[in-house]
């Protein structure tokens, strides 16, 4: 559920964000977090922030170590940013990328580009994963049917899932059927797109198949031929 926008292929003039960690619900950040939940997704993709913030209370515990609600910051004035939802899967060394933003009005200066690498980072580097998975919207089944202006819609989500992959190196595992259900919205198809640790050789399309069905379970399935592709089906 990534909303990052193309625009943020560049880096910030004044550098990489700082990323902070949301550690209980008193920190302020919480709140800025939920906000962003709330005004960048729409509500079919939005976990209801009573879960949330009952993940937040457990962090405070020192539970739900493998939950990570994280906030982006200006790395001279700490202005906040952006947000993102990082679930670590350490027995597949696999890491879902639940939610990543930048608040509105921070689209297009490469803030959002900024913290994804700094995720990549974190996934790679210190959590020893060997892949992170983002669910994606497809510009091929395009928006849902309630969308204002479906045309240009259709035209950000195929520049944004490009800019994943051209920019970050994400490739899209291709011969499956996904469908995202969050709460008691409709399900909605979507794409997986996956990263893949650079210091290492990528993974296998079965092997990818078969740490994601870890993560995502019945809602993922194999419908024809693995394939990790890393262009889009419309894609010249």
């Amino acid at each position: 559920m990534p909303t990052t926008h193309p625009g943020d292929n560049d880096t910030p003039e004044s550098g990489l964000v700082q990323v902070r960690e949301i550690m209980g619900p008193a920190q302020e950040e919480a709140c800025f977090w939920l906000q962003l939940l709330q005004s960048q997704f729409p509500l079919s993709e939005q976990v209801p922030a009573g879960s949330i913030l009952r993940s937040i209370q457990a962090k405070g515990r020192g539970e739900a170590l493998n939950s990570h609600f994280l906030t982006a910051h200006h790395p001279e004035n700490g202005e906040p940013l952006g947000m993102a939802w990082l679930q670590i899967e350490p027995t597949v060394e696999t890491a879902a990328l639940w939610y990543l933003a930048v608040a509105p009005g921070k689209e297009g200066q490469g803030y959002g580009s900024s913290l994804l690498t700094q995720l990549c980072r974190r996934t790679f580097n210190e959590e020893h994963c060997r892949l992170m998975v983002m669910e994606v919207e497809t510009a091929v089944k395009g928006p849902g049917p309630d969308t204002e202006h479906p045309q240009e819609a259709l035209r950000q989500i195929d520049q944004r899932n490009r800019f994943y992959m051209q920019r970050h190196g994400a490739l899209q595992l291709t011969g499956i059927s996904y469908t995202q259900q969050v709460g008691d919205q409709a399900p909605i198809p979507m794409d997986l797109l996956v990263i893949f640790d650079p210091a290492l050789p990528p993974l296998s399309p079965e092997e990818t198949f078969t740490r994601l069905k870890t993560v995502f379970g019945d809602s993922l399935e194999q419908r024809d031929t693995l394939h990790l592709s890393s262009t889009l089906p419309n894609q010249t």
